[in-house]
């Protein structure tokens, strides 16, 4: 195992329904097994899910698991697995992803080919389907992004989907690892923007290509979701823009009253969005304000 080049770090909660199929496929993967590892972490699950991780454990010498006590998040969870990562490139995967045999051998070699590429991803196709959800992301003054930016163009975009990336594992000492902060959405923007700060890029090709079995997003979306969509543009923005001020005061004009409204037209809300929209609002605004004066 001294020869590892990627270690690809699968995080889970409850997810047995998925997990068969993303070990499968990364098992799977036109890569050698010798050079790479799979870490997965278990965020607490309550299901068989490190039930059916220590079955691969015992069929494969390539993988290890991790138990965690509680759900910590997608951010902290990553951490974790990144920290015992011995390999020269980290791929962080979803529990609901669907690798094609070539994805991860399409990452790596663009990476050995540009050592200015601190962070590549993928096309991502909703599962079964022919449907994109992922091709490449830019993100607009604001925290406002366009998901499917490159379609099947290669090149640099502002940031690639934490479903299925690969990074350079050595930024992550000079930038630092997920934002624990950002429990979920905005992470892995938080991440490209730093290491683009740092001088690398950010780069998408649609030759590695991952099915995520997640549903198309819906009308309405959850609390959980509502509330940290919310939240977390808010704190992207105030961490990675020169002049908070003036962005906090645009963004009390304008940014967050069109954020919720395009929301509130999609799925016309009742009193629960209303709060969780607020308790964003208020709970953001603290952290801005907790970040300015230190």
């Amino acid at each position: 195992m001294s020869d590892i080049k990627v270690s690809i770090i699968v995080l889970g909660y409850n997810g047995e329904k998925y997990l068969r199929d993303a070990f499968d496929s990364l098992f799977n993967l036109n890569f050698s097994k010798d050079y790479y590892e799979i870490i997965y972490v278990d965020n607490g699950s309550t299901d068989n899910s490190c039930k059916i991780a220590e079955e691969y454990q015992n069929k494969y010498k390539n993988i290890r698991v991790i138990r965690n006590k509680s759900n910590l998040g997608f951010s902290a969870g990553n951490n974790i697995g990144i920290r015992v990562a011995k390999g020269k490139y980290v791929a962080l995967f979803n529990q609901d992803a669907i690798a094609e045999k070539g994805w991860l051998r399409e990452l790596v070699e663009l990476m050995e080919q540009d050592q200015k590429i601190g962070a590549v991803g993928g096309k991502i196709f909703y599962y079964n389907s022919n449907d994109l959800q992922v091709s490449g992301a830019k993100v607009y003054y604001g925290g406002f992004s366009r998901s499917r930016a490159l379609s099947d163009e290669e090149g640099s975009i502002d940031y690639v989907s934490g479903c299925a990336m690969l990074i350079r594992k050595r930024l992550l000492d000079e930038v630092g690892l997920l934002d624990e902060d950002l429990t979920a959405y905005y992470e892995e923007t938080d991440l490209c923007s730093r290491i683009r700060k740092g001088g690398y890029k950010i780069y998408y090709t649609p030759r590695a290509v991952v099915w995520h079995n997640t549903p198309k997003r819906s009308k309405r979306l959850s609390q959980y979701t509502t509330y940290h969509m919310h939240r977390n543009r808010v704190i992207y923005c105030c961490k990675n823009y020169k002049h908070k001020n003036i962005f906090l005061a645009l963004d009390l004009l304008f940014f967050f009253n069109i954020f919720a409204l395009y929301e509130f037209v999609r799925a016309p809300a009742n009193i629960r969005f209303i709060k969780d929209v607020l308790r964003a609002r208020s709970d953001s605004l603290k952290y801005c304000l907790r970040r300015r004066h230190h």
